[in-house]
């Protein structure tokens, strides 16, 4: 075996020794894997360590991404592995161009990492963010803008994406929120951790005060998971707010507050009125006594569907299911669904259709609170209403009630309208059209078979009437609220009483010679017998003037002539009384009825006697009038026919010759 040289003898040679001749003696490829190696290993842990950052270039990259002002403060580092990630003492991201706020976000001790490959396509997706303290400042403008919106509007108008978040974690955060559209003016705390934070759940703890469509808020919401995406199934959601003199909790669930998608849980809503409510979820809603509403709430496919469980407002009750959808592009509101009552009061609901207060004189009798026809053109709505009992105050209840409402471009119609009255029944439609200013109203009605005795209240304890009452009443009108209707009103109500009794008190409280001078206390009846009563009153411009007028006593026939301004709430008729054979009763005053709705007077006309003229005259000179009213004198199977009918059948004009002794 050959002698191997040794170290001094290498060196002699000018050759490798040591480490270089094993690093020289070592294969080529081996060699160059190691110095790759190396160089990675440099590499990747100067990339993993936390180099100083160059602000001035930061801020420059971070606003160009995300289209604002960024500023840096105190000590800030970046890191590269395991995906870039800012660190920085106070970070400050500044308001869009259009804002007059100071700043949209400040952090301290944040840290932000990103993904490095949406930076290359163009919407920046934020793997982590973990704050400190912050402050964040939320506005939105009338026209749709928003601070939270960080790249510039669309070509096609709509709405920017909002980078993607994955993960977030904010200890002590204050925030603003300004959105004049909603009239919110906000500011409270949050607390909130959601997204991929192994081993805790997401949990969010929200504070809220200020002010909502001017009326003053607190609030508070404890939930899950807010990020979309985030969390896999539905989080737990608890609401508790404080509107005005209103007050809102929730308890339920949500897939992700961020779209209020899945949201499903149990509500219960109390305040002062409906109309307030109303007004905060963008919905016409009347003016009511306090109301207090509870049943189930679900969101989802962007409406909101509503069980009402149990509801009351006043002393009124519903239950039933709607379905509310928000408008869309400035466009309406929608509500439909089914509501059912057991026992609803006028007076509840009364104010928001023009009942139950009055604005004007106090000696006014027709109400001219304004009708809230403006709001009727922001919504659309298809209702069906069902009512057991609808109590209107004095007057008999009306039973079984339904009645479809649709609302649709300012015009609401109540359509297939039927119930139950006194014994009697209610069809018609009423259409309201607040598309317009003044509004109009047009209504249809007829009813039929009505009990009065039922239906009227109580005089001293008696019925002052009881028969049965046919009519037809069509209405044409223009105004702001009842009153104003009526007093611009024309239309036309033609009505027939079936055979009953008139209460002689109801004469008795105008004056007894009143009561003589219509010849109807001839004797010490309690009572006095009617075969029928006949009116056909045309209405023109608010001043109603019967065409007919004729209540039938049998032995005495009751004329009106006259008219009665439904605008100024004043009376002008004339009752005459004719015998239907001569007698000395007929010498007869006319009775005259003026004054006000509130305050009518009622006087004797002794200046004009009514002489001999008879009954068969009186009719005579309005045959044709009084035979187009028969019809309306079939009261319906199980009543006996009217007495009048064959009697004001064979009617014929008065010859020419007839002398009136006016």
């Amino acid at each position: 075996m050959p002698d191997l040289p040794d170290a001094a003898s290498a060196r002699a040679a000018g050759g490798p020794t040591g480490a270089s001749a094993r690093i020289a003696g070592l294969p080529r490829g081996v060699l160059w894997g190691a110095i790759v190696a190396a160089v990675a290993l440099l590499l990747a842990a100067a990339a993993c360590t936390r180099w100083p950052v160059p602000k001035a270039f930061t801020e420059r990259w971070l606003g160009e991404k995300l289209h604002r002002t960024v500023r840096i403060e105190g000590d800030a580092s970046v890191c590269l592995c395991p995906r870039p990630t800012l660190r920085a003492a106070s970070i400050e991201i500044g308001a869009p161009d259009w804002s007059e706020q100071p700043l949209f976000a400040r952090v301290t001790d944040g840290e932000i990492s990103v993904s490095p490959l949406s930076m290359l396509r163009g919407r920046l997706r934020i793997t982590a963010v973990t704050v400190g303290t912050g402050e964040v400042i939320l506005e939105r403008t009338e026209d749709g803008r928003a601070s939270w919106q960080f790249a510039p509007p669309r070509a096609d108008a709509s709405p920017p994406e909002a980078p993607a978040i994955d993960r977030i974690e904010a200890k002590d955060v204050s925030w603003k929120l300004i959105d004049p559209a909603r009239g919110a003016k906000l500011h409270g705390t949050l607390s909130l951790q959601d997204g991929t934070l192994a081993g805790r759940p997401a949990h969010l703890e929200l504070r809220a005060q200020g002010t909502l469509r001017d009326l003053p808020v607190q609030a508070s919401v404890e939930g899950g998971s807010v990020l979309a995406g985030a969390a896999s199934g539905p989080q737990p959601l608890k609401a508790d707010a404080r509107v005005g003199k209103g007050r809102l909790e929730f308890d339920g669930q949500v897939d992700s507050l961020s779209t209020m998608s899945g949201l499903d849980g149990r509500y219960r809503v109390s305040g002062p009125a409906l109309a307030a409510l109303g007004a905060l979820v963008g919905a016409v809603l009347p003016r009511t006594p306090p109301f207090e509403i509870e049943g189930r709430l679900h969101h989802g496919d962007r409406r909101w569907e509503v069980g009402i469980a149990k509801a009351r407002v006043g002393q009124s009750d519903m239950q039933g299911e709607v379905v509310f959808a928000p408008g869309v592009d400035r466009g309406p509101t929608r509500l439909s669904g089914r509501l059912v009552s057991s026992k609803m009061r006028i007076s509840d609901l009364g104010r928001s259709v023009g009942f139950g207060e009055k604005r004007g004189r106090s000696d006014r009798v027709l109400p001219d609170v304004p009708l809230d026809l403006p709001s009727l053109r922001g919504m659309e709505a298809d209702l069906d209403l069902s009512i057991g009992r609808l109590e209107l105050g004095k007057l008999a209840p009306v039973t079984d009630l339904t009645v479809k409402l649709a609302l649709r471009g300012g015009v609401l119609a109540l359509g297939s309208m039927k119930a139950d009255v006194a014994g009697g029944h209610v069809t018609g439609d009423v259409r309201l059209d607040g598309s317009t200013k003044p509004g109009k109203l047009d209504t249809s009605l007829r009813i039929t078979g009505v009990a009065l005795q039922q239906w009227l209240p109580k005089l001293r304890g008696e019925a002052p009437i009881a028969a049965r009452l046919n009519a037809d009443l069509t209405l044409r009108g223009r105004g702001d609220s009842v009153a104003d209707v009526l007093g611009r009103a024309d239309g036309r109500l033609r009505a027939a009483l079936g055979a009953g009794e008139a209460s002689r008190l109801l004469l008795e409280v105008a004056g007894l010679d009143i009561a003589e001078s219509l010849a109807v206390l001839a004797t010490k009846d309690k009572s006095v017998k009617l075969d029928c009563g006949l009116a056909d009153i045309r209405i023109r411009n608010g001043i109603a003037s019967p065409d007919v007028l004729v209540i039938d006593t049998r032995d005495t026939v009751v004329t009106a002539e006259g008219s009665a301004d439904l605008g100024k709430e004043r009376l002008g008729l004339r009752l005459r009384a004719a015998p239907r054979d001569f007698s000395p009763l007929t010498v007869r005053a006319p009775v005259d009825v003026g004054g006000t709705f509130s305050a009518p007077q009622v006087s004797l006309d002794k200046t004009r006697i009514a002489g001999t003229v008879i009954a068969s005259v009186v009719l005579g000179a309005v045959v044709a009038p009084i035979a187009a009213l028969l019809p309306l004198l079939d009261f319906g199977e199980g009543d006996p026919p009217s007495p009048c009918r064959d009697r004001l059948a064979g009617l014929k004009p008065p010859p020419p010759t007839t002398r009136n002794a006016n």
